[in-house]
């Protein structure tokens, strides 16, 4: 038998079991001196971060925020003391654990106000075991990643599903969310997704398409095939809710308004996968068809072509990078032909400003303050056809990182990736901030060094309309890049 205990004293979120028959005590997962939200909140104290947050008129919180350590589920039921490991119920309980710290953090800067009155939601917060209600400003989006599938989404779902939404509208600006019905089903969507926001400026529109890329990136088939490709998730949605999820992203995608002589529209998809993945190889689901049923296919890709959605927001790789793709290229998939030497390397890879053609260069010592330009169909010149897809990663926010890759797995041009490790699994972090306007849209990377105490930018990235690069030079570079 064995005495379960939990430590959520400094934001450490311990687990420890003690086996009574032995006396030997077992560290399950400890956030607190792994991994744990420490560098979130050295970054949220940091003053000029502090700024910046007061700034902005909206945040999105995207990607892994609570990591179950699913490994310990698929340890054999008997480790060397013979303690069993993998009740899942101890999981659950630390979700609940780590999802109320985390909000803890959220409220700190503003993103969340907790009341300890608690009727709307069944969690308990802090060390007394006692019920709060939680309230996620409306200008404040979660998208969460795929390790939300590693115990039970439906646990988390409730977590999420907790959240009240409180108003903080911007009285220059108007906002409208629409959530294509996910909402009433508790078996679809526990992020509430695909949600379809459209802010509305006198002279343009911002559009984002929000989406759990998860529940599409295994459907490439019948339901077999949809089970043997989530045979690795501990959690898994039904395949009958995952179908219908994927019709409602299908009917979002077509949401996205055209723009006009006069009129800018940005269109900008939000997800944990990006399509283009320089670590590990593109996410397939994305340049594939997704099964929507019989004879009903959706080709993600396609649709975002035919839309002009110029930017994506995407996390997943544990490090900050730009990618760029011109939407005149027909997809073709490099891994199989591309070898990439695995050398643990950090620092950062860079091309040029303005070169879309040639690999990065790879620096041990980052530069800062770069700034890139990146062009964008211009709408009023009939002239050009072709149009642009940049691709911004911000894995960078806490998670220890992925060594750097030149890109070659990838379609993809890498124009830029940083991942600075300070010493053996110390790491600075960082975020990135978006301002748009009519014109364009400028893409600011930014990195907290010193244990807090100094942010650095480290690269800004313009988009906005103007000359395309030169579509042949991208084409050959692209075809030939792993010869390079």
């Amino acid at each position: 038998m064995l005495n379960e205990h939990y430590d959520i004293s400094n934001l450490g979120c311990k687990i420890t079991l003690k086996d009574r028959a032995t006396n030997q005590t077992i560290s399950v997962t400890d956030l607190e001196q792994k991994e744990g939200l420490e560098h979130f909140n050295t970054m949220q104290k940091n003053q000029q971060v502090i700024k910046l947050l007061n700034e902005a008129n909206g945040f999105v919180l995207l990607g892994d925020m609570i990591y179950p350590e699913q490994k310990f589920l698929t340890k054999s039921k008997k480790d060397d003391v013979g303690v069993t490991l993998d009740y899942m119920d101890k999981w659950k309980q630390r979700l609940e654990c780590g999802w109320n710290l985390f909000y803890k953090s959220l409220q700190s800067i503003g993103m969340l106000k907790i009341t300890n009155s608690g009727n709307n939601s069944n969690l308990r917060f802090g060390n007394d075991n006692q019920k709060s209600n939680f309230y996620l400003y409306d200008n404040a989006e979660l998208l969460a990643g795929n390790h939300s599938f590693d115990v039970d989404v439906y646990d988390e779902e409730k977590y999420i599903k907790a959240l009240s939404s409180f108003s903080k509208q911007n009285p220059y600006i108007s906002m409208d969310k629409e959530t294509f019905g996910a909402a009433a089903q508790k078996s679809l969507v526990f992020t509430y997704t695909p949600k379809f926001i459209t802010i509305t400026y006198p002279e343009f529109k911002i559009q984002f398409l929000d989406f759990d890329s998860h529940l599409i990136a295994c459907l490439r088939g019948d339901a077999v095939a949809y089970k043997e490709c989530n045979k690795w998730n501990p959690s898994v949605i039904p395949y009958n809710d995952a179908v219908e999820y994927g019709k409602r992203f299908a009917e979002a995608l077509e949401k996205f308004e055209p723009d006009s002589e006069s009129y800018k529209v940005w269109r900008v998809m939000r997800a944990h996968h990006p399509p283009l993945n320089t670590e590990d190889g593109d996410a397939m689901f994305y340049f594939t068809p997704v099964k929507l049923g019989p004879g009903k296919n959706l080709s993600v890709f396609e649709v975002m072509k035919a839309k002009k959605v110029n930017l994506f927001l995407g996390s997943h790789i544990h490090n900050g990078q730009v990618v760029a793709y011109p939407y005149s290229r027909v997809y073709k998939n490099p891994v199989a032909s591309c070898v990439e030497p695995n050398v643990e390397r950090w620092g950062c890879f860079k091309v040029e400003p303005n070169v879309f053609s040639k690999n990065p260069v790879y620096q041990s010592v980052c530069e800062n303050n770069l700034i890139y330009n990146l062009p964008v169909k211009d709408r009023t010149d009939p002239s050009q056809v072709n149009d642009m897809l940049y691709i911004f990663i911000t894995g960078n926010s806490g998670r220890i990182y992925d060594s750097l890759r030149e890109g070659k797995k990838s379609d993809g041009i890498l124009m830029w990736s940083r991942a600075t490790q300070i010493a053996p699994k110390k790491y600075n972090y960082g975020f990135s901030y978006y301002r748009f306007s009519k014109y364009q849209v400028e893409a600011e990377f930014y990195e907290v060094a010193d244990e807090g105490r100094v942010l650095n930018k480290a690269a800004t990235f313009v988009v906005k309309e103007g000359k395309l690069p030169d579509i042949k030079s991208m084409e050959n570079f692209m075809n030939n890049k792993c010869k390079q």
